[in-house]
This record gives C-alpha cells, structure tokens and sequence, in this order.
C-alpha cells in the first residue's frame, strides 16, 4: 500500500482522462494525519484488488470476530436469523446484537449494511462497530448480509438492504425494537446503501426511516471529483479500485456516467428533499471527501437536515484502520440523537448610491430547521443580542448594547486559575496603537507555553477584545496557554482590512515578544467566530503571504467570508435565526462600501475572495446547518482541501448562528465542543 501524499502529475493518467483533462493541473492530496500515516505504514501490503481476486477478500475472516466473540463478556446477545429476500431472490442473513437486559420501552433499531466497494466484504467486518453502539447506546443493531457484484450486479444489493429494512420494520416489535425510530447505516458503500435505502423508502411510501448515518459513503460513481484524483494510488480505498467497483455494479455503459441510477449512485438523484436526517462524515485526505461534502450540501440546500464532519488527516476507513489516535477517539459524537453621522455610513445609507444586493432567486429555499434542544437558547440569544436589528443607523445603537451584553474581565476571570493583563502595542505601519489583554495560567510550566491570539466576532461593525477573553481563559486553564485578545478597529469608521491589519500586527507583536510573553514562537494559533472567523482566516492569508509569522493552526468559527451573500443558506435565513442575511448586509456594507460585490474586493477583506488556498496553516471550520454561513463555510473547507491543504469541518445539525456559546448543555453543543477540544489537544501538542 502507497500512503506517501505526491502530488498527481498534470499528466498523469487515470481511468477517466488526465487531471488537466478534468481542469486541474496537478492535484497535491492532503496530507494524512501524522498518527494515521503512522498507522498506515505499519500495515501489511496488500494484492491489488482485480476481478479475478474479489474472492480472496469475501466471506467471513479470521481478523474478525463471529457473532459469538464479538459479544463474549458483554451484556448483549447476538442471533443469527435466515429472512426471505426480494422477490425471486435467496434468503438474507442477518445477525442482531441487542442488550441483554430490555427495556421496558421499545428500543431504537441500527439497520447496518457493510462496506466494501459492494463487491467485497461480509456482515462480520462490522461486528465490533454495532456491538460498540449497542454497548455504549442501549440500541439493537441489526448486521445485513447483501449479494455482491458483479455475479449480482445493480440492483441486487440495493433490494436486498430495502428488503431486510423493511423486515425490520414489520418485525420491530418482536425484536424489542420501536418501528419510528429505525436507523439506517453503513459505512463506505455500505454508507451509499443506507442513503440508497433512505431515497427507495422516500419514493416507495415506507418504511418509515428516523436518520441515516454515513459513514465517508461511497455515493458517486462519476470519480470526478477534486478529492477522487488526489487519492489516486494513495490511501485504503483507491481510485482505480473504486472505478473497479462501479464496473462490477454498473456495467461498462453506466459505470462513470452520469445516467446511473440514483439508487445505485445516490449522488446522481435530482432530488433530496423529505429525506429522514442526515449524519455525514468522511476524512479530509481521502477520496470520498468532495462527494460526500456535495451530497450533505444538496440536502441543505432543500431544507433538509443534515450534519457534517470532516476530520482532518483521516484516510478512508480511520475509524476502523487506526481506532485509538485521537483523530478517530472522539468520532460520532452524537449520531444516536461615532458612526451614525460619518459620511461613510452616509455613502452605505445614501438611496441614490444603492449597495451591493445579491440577485434574489426565483424561488425562496426552505430553511434547514433548527434543533429543537436548541430553541430556548436561539430565543435567549435573539432577546439579549438582536434586540434593535442591525443597519447602517443602528450602528452605534447596537455597539452600545453590545458593551452591556458581556462581563468585564475582572468577573470573567474571578475564581479562575488565571491573570490577565491589559497592554497597548504598536500597530500597521501608519495607524493607531492596539489595545491587547493577555490571559496567563496561573500557574505556568517551566517551558515555553502555546500562544493563542484570539479575535472577536461582532460583523466588523460591533463588540470589544472581551468578547473573546472568555475562550482564552478556558484555553489557559486546560491547557496552560498563554492567549492575546485584540482590539481591533471597527467599519465603517475604519473600513476593511483595517480589522485584519490590526490582528496581523498583533500576531506579529505576539511572535516578536514571544520570550517576554512566555510564548513558544512556534506553536501560536489564531481563534476566532464570525467576523472573528473572518479575520482569523484573513490574519492566514497576511502570514502567508507576507512571509510570517508561522500559524500553528487556525480556528474558524461559523465564519463571515464572504461579501457577495449568494449562497443558499444565506436565502434561507432572510429575516430568520441569529444574524440573519440583513444583518449580514449591514455588516459588509459597513465594512466595505461601495466596493462590496465588486472584483476590488481582496482576500484580505472577504477571505473567500483568495484565489489560491493552499499553504494555509491547519484550520478548523465549523458552523451550524441551520444558519446563514453554512455554504460559504463548507466552500472554504473544500477549496483547502482542493489545494492539498489540512482542514477540519463541522457542519452540526440544527445549529444557529453561535448555537454552542447560548445552549452549551445541548447535545449537539457539548459534541461540538469535544469537536473543538479534540483539535485544540492535537494542534497545541504538535
């Protein structure tokens, strides 16, 4: 097995023409997590994967366990049952785990198809994933085992999982299972089974299906994708053994067409409206990436739920090939649940200098629906933050509120184990000084601690330094970092990239006085949400180009990039949720004048402007799905990872705009929040 990340020549042949072919001139993949590549490496060779070898890498397997193995010690039983198939067709095995003690009330029911490209593979390689849930969930997981192509091409397999669905379902009460509360599952084509099954049940009128988890799915059969050329020939699941698989279930005429069936390719369906809720993931370095991106997209953009993660470093599979680094540990977290009179905001006002407004569609989408655990806290943060709605005369109105809403440092550093400091530091060349606040542990270690510069959000236009000192008091206290809150200048008084300078040149104070500061030079990441995501981005791209200073890693939070506010999601919340897309025109209005919309925009004001993404230090994007932000933040990730670089994404199911700051005991937020942790741990320990 190849797992060294080279680039892919411009000419290099693949099965589908050339890259440049395809409108890509060389396509570098993103580079393994390092525990991962480790992991890699240690693994056995392996034959390439023919027709004339799927036999050797069928049936059960002496690596896995039987049903019997897989629960010895548990509390859970495991029964293996004969149930009729299709119309016409053989009999389906299945096994089903289910605690040994039962509820009183019916339990939910994991519906799993295994993976292996539908022409390898056996029910048992997946014995130890249901147990586990079974074990930590209290659920009865039911494992199908499917005919394999091509002795039984498309579409054998996709009616044998319906079928034992649907036997699920007529049977849910003999089980001790709840027949509302079916989920469907896979991983890799077993994860392009359930979104299979999820379409067949939508168009057949049943059964009815609660979620469906998929697992880095194998949805596309067209292998046209950024990320299908960047693993080609590198990683556990392959280009050329993908474009073998779809051959076996296809057929030559249909193999990479774009006329398969959707329920065959569920990325080729034209609709992915009612379908039951989604839970997307799939690591950032291997080939399923961009499919499975687009296909959690298409949902949102009808309205649908969905959520997605993108862990970074994780090759096809990391879950099951490395299960103990700290990338695949904490994987499905949750699946089983004084302006007012300037003469810039006159010229921004000003009806006869209308601004920038992005065509409005012809149809209105319908909006992603929040989490319901969710909604005390978006009424919380509706009452305390958007009580005056922001425009270009409400400005300093809501700047004003704004100081009220968060606690001086002095209260939000009683009782922590910190010290904060305030200081004022040279700022760009040419402009004002820069007010700071620095967080310290109060107890330091005897090296060097990570640096973390932390901006704050407010759409450019709003909020102080001590929006974002809470986090670095956190961050201090759990893992000893040493944080800088910056103030920087707000729009329209100081339009953009006045904000961006102002973090530049505090990124670069921090790296000149890291000594002082008691800063290793090399470790100093960059934080920050919403407008403070947008700068955090922008502060990258200043570094980067401007030769330093070196970013270990950039956090960016529900992030506000992009000026142009065409996407999807931004139409879906027009007057709705936290920060809306009026508030949202506001801020870049504000920000940028009568340059907004216009090709004078640089990347430095609206990051999604760059051009070139790649050579960005290691960034963490995550946003909700059921918020203005969401598409231009799920384009960030996937124009990073197209220029081979490291990025994590979250995208989290029903979360408004800033969900886990106002409803942080939901579950969602407390996933997203070990999401965070989880990246934090790796970045500031590298």
């Amino acid at each position: 097995m190849s797992t060294t990340n080279t680039p892919v020549a411009a000419g290099a042949p693949t099965a589908l023409g050339t890259p440049t072919a395809l409108g890509f001139p060389a396509i570098t993949p993103v580079p393994f997590d390092a525990e991962v590549e480790l992991a890699l490496g240690a693994m056995p060779p392996q034959p390439p994967l023919s027709e004339e070898s799927l036999r050797l890498s069928r049936g059960a397997s002496p690596a896995f366990p039987d049903s019997a193995a897989a629960v010895a010690g548990l509390p859970i039983t495991a029964e293996e049952l004969v149930i009729p198939g299709p119309d016409g067709a053989p009999d389906l095995e299945i096994t089903v785990f289910a605690p040994q003690e039962r509820a009183a009330t019916a339990l939910p029911l994991l519906v799993n198809f295994h993976g292996g490209g539908m022409i390898v593979g056996h029910r048992s390689w997946e014995h130890g994933r249901l147990v586990d849930l079974v074990a930590r969930h209290g659920v009865i997981a039911v494992n199908v085992e499917y005919r394999l192509a091509p002795e039984h091409p498309f579409p054998a397999g996709i009616e044998d999982n319906y079928e034992a669905t649907s036997w699920v379902a007529a049977h849910a009460a003999k089980l001790g299972g709840d027949p509302h509360r079916i989920v469907v599952m896979g991983g890799s084509a077993g994860g392009g089974f359930a979104a299979a099954v999820s379409l067949m049940a939508r168009d057949r009128g049943g059964p009815a299906i609660a979620g469906q988890l998929l697992l880095c799915p194998m949805l596309d059969n067209t292998n046209s994708t950024v990320s299908s050329l960047q693993y080609d020939g590198i990683g556990t699941w392959k280009r050329a053994e993908n474009l073998l698989a779809w051959r076996c279930v296809l057929g030559e005429e249909l193999a990479y067409s774009g006329n398969a069936p959707a329920y065959a390719a569920p990325s080729r369906t034209t609709d992915l409206s009612g379908l039951p809720p989604a839970f997307i993931e799939v690591g950032a370095a291997e080939m399923f990436r961009d499919e499975d991106v687009d296909y959690a997209s298409r949902i949102w953009a009808t309205g649908g739920e969905a959520e997605l993660h993108v862990w970074s470093g994780g090759c096809h599979g990391f879950d099951m090939y490395t299960p103990r680094p700290r990338s695949a540990a904490r994987r499905l977290p949750h699946a089983t649940r004084g302006c007012a009179g300037s003469s810039v905001v006159r010229r921004v006002a000003d009806p006869e200098n209308a601004p920038y407004r992005a065509a409005e569609p012809t149809t209105r989408p319908a909006p992603v629906p929040y989490d319901p655990e969710l909604a005390e806290g978006l009424a919380a943060f509706m009452d305390l933050v958007e009580q005056t709605p922001l425009r270009a005369d409400t400005i300093l109105e809501n700047r004003a509120h704004f100081e009220t809403v968060i606690p001086a440092i002095e209260v939000q550093a009683a009782g922590r184990a910190v010290t904060w400091q305030h200081r004022v530091i040279p700022g760009p060349p040419g402009a004002p000084e820069v007010a700071v606040t620095i967080v310290r542990p109060e107890h330091t270690s005897d090296g060097p601690a990570p640096g973390v510069l932390a901006i704050h959000g407010g759409g450019y236009v709003l909020g102080t330094r001590f929006f974002a000192t809470g986090e670095l008091i956190d961050l201090a206290e759990r893992f000893g970092t040493v944080g800088v809150a910056v103030e920087y200048r707000l729009a329209p008084e100081h339009p953009a990239p006045a904000a961006a300078e102002d973090c530049y040149a505090a990124l670069r104070w921090m790296t000149e006085h890291a000594q002082e500061l008691g800063i290793d030079a090399s470790r100093i990441a960059v934080t920050g949400a919403s407008a403070g995501g947008g700068l955090t981005a922008a502060v990258a791209l200043l570094a980067r180009d401007r030769g330093g200073p070196a970013i270990a890693g950039q956090l960016i939070g529900c992030p506000m990039i992009d000026d142009r506010n065409s996407t999807v999601s931004s139409w879906q919340y027009d007057g709705l949720g936290a920060w809306d897309r009026n508030n949202n025109d506001a801020g870049w209005d504000a920000a940028l004048g009568e340059d907004r919309g216009t090709d004078r925009v640089t990347a430095y004001q609206a990051p999604a402007r760059a051009t070139d993404l790649a050579g960005l230090p290691p960034a963490f994007i995550e946003v909700g799905s059921a918020e203005i932000f969401r598409d231009e933040s799920v384009a960030y990730a996937s124009r990073i990872w197209a220029a081979g670089g490291e990025a994590e994404l979250h995208v989290w199911s029903g979360g408004y705009h800033g969900f886990s700051g106002f409803s942080p005991d939901a579950i969602v937020s407390r996933a997203a929040l070990e999401a965070r942790d989880s990246w934090w741990r790796r970045i500031l320990t590298r």
